[in-house]
């Protein structure tokens, strides 16, 4: 699958269309700037009113682009408290609610739902300390998806990319009657490599809004940008 048309032309019944949910279906800077603003109130540290009026812009990796905006080292002992701060709260169903529709996402999943193809939800997502707030979050954004759509991952400390593998392969066992092939669709290249590695037949589409540096997705897997051009080409079937 390597354009656009390729990808409209697959989605039928008979396909699996697998979505990532973070910096793919939505976009998490106001999560982030939400819990740093707060992280101003919380603190205690001498430096905690740098982030006050903290700004996070979308497509930014994390909250780091944002410390060097303010000139806070990554190393600094206030950055380190920080890290933590975000690390407990970013993880968790508290800030869910400040996160934003990613373009053409929701009249991408609607198409899958008026055309009866399936999909399921597959996420990095830690099940503990999220399962409520996600399920609550995508039905309120308009997603309909109920326990039986929707996978977390068990613990914080599983790797994601492991877990996706792992995930995908009891999919395809699940699904193997219904669907003859599958789509997955993440933002994160590492996750990608991985599936291309294991799962060779299934087909890769890398959304390309913020993902961890320096690393390139499979050149196997079709980029696109949001889903604005993929729900106008389906609009026109």
């Amino acid at each position: 699958m390597k354009t656009l048309g390729d990808l409209i032309k697959i989605l039928t019944p008979k396909t699996l269309v697998v979505l990532d949910i973070d910096s793919t279906l939505v976009l998490t800077h106001k999560r982030n700037e939400a819990i740093l603003r707060q992280f101003a109130k919380d603190s205690s540290h001498s430096d905690r009113h740098l982030f006050k009026q903290t700004e996070c812009n979308a497509f930014e990796y994390g909250y780091y682009q944002a410390l060097q905006r303010l000139q806070v080292d990554r190393k600094s002992p206030v950055a380190e408290e920080l890290a933590r701060y975000w690390r407990q709260h970013f993880f968790s169903n508290n800030y869910l609610h400040h996160d934003l529709l990613h373009d053409g996402a929701l009249d991408f999943v609607e198409y899958l739902q008026r055309k009866w193809i399936p999909h399921v939800y597959l996420t990095g997502r830690p099940h503990p300390s999220m399962w409520e707030g996600t399920l609550s979050t995508l039905n309120q954004f308009g997603f309909v998806v109920d326990e039986n759509k929707l996978f977390l991952k068990p613990q914080p400390q599983d790797i994601d990319e492991v877990f996706k593998s792992e995930k995908m392969a009891e999919l395809k066992k699940a699904f193997a009657q219904e669907c003859s092939q599958i789509v997955f669709i993440d933002n994160e290249p590492r996750v990608l490599n991985q599936i291309d590695r294991d799962h060779p037949d299934i087909h890769l589409v890398f959304v390309d809004t913020c993902h961890s540096p320096n690393v390139i997705p499979p050149s196997t897997a079709l980029k696109i940008k949001d889903f604005r051009e993929v729900a106008q080409g389906l609009k026109a079937l």
